[in-house]
């Protein structure tokens, strides 16, 4: 074999072998490819709920916000994803399919969790009296106030005494 035959045989044979690299390297993209949007392909093709599962699901969520999730209280049920929050999530949902009123669902999650659940705790007797005791307080404190700023406004300011004097001493007084 001559030299001219060697290089031109070892030229063809890189180009075949970088051929070969760029097909190897275009089929696994292609796999990657298709491995990555399969389960958005297939989340696609799944049917829509029906609208009275739409308004269920919705309710869900709405209770589910008045609600703190037992693992992560800072939390609410409708935006923590867990194990205890989805069990929460699907029991709502069953009494809501059962009629039960947002009331019974939230009574039925208290009762099961204790208070701590309720996004909001219910006024008890002594919340009750600190809320109305503290706006009865304020309320007292704006009276105080005005009744003072009133009593104080009567009283002529040192200005306004002297303003007076300069006004009668240059004859300009207006009665």
């Amino acid at each position: 074999m001559s030299t001219m035959q060697a290089s031109t045989t070892s030229t063809g044979r890189r180009r075949a072998s970088a051929l070969i690299g760029s097909l190897f390297c275009l089929a696994f993209l292609g796999a990657a490819a298709i491995v990555l949007t399969a389960p958005s392909l297939a989340a696609s093709q799944q049917a829509a709920p029906a609208p009275d599962e739409m308004k269920i699901l919705e309710r869900v969520r709405q209770i589910g916000m008045k609600l703190k999730a037992p693992c992560h209280p800072e939390m609410m049920v409708a935006q923590h994803e867990s194990p205890e929050t989805l069990l929460i999530r699907k029991e709502i949902r069953q009494m809501l399919v059962e009629g039960k009123t947002e009331d019974d669902i939230l009574n039925a999650m208290r009762a099961k969790h204790g208070d701590t659940i309720l996004a909001e705790a219910p006024l008890s007797g002594w919340r009750v009296w600190a809320i109305v005791g503290g706006a009865v307080a304020v309320l007292g404190a704006f009276l105080l106030i005005g009744r003072f700023m009133m009593a104080h406004e009567k009283a002529p300011t040192a200005l306004h005494v002297v303003e007076e004097v300069e006004e009668e001493k240059a004859g300009t007084k207006v009665a």
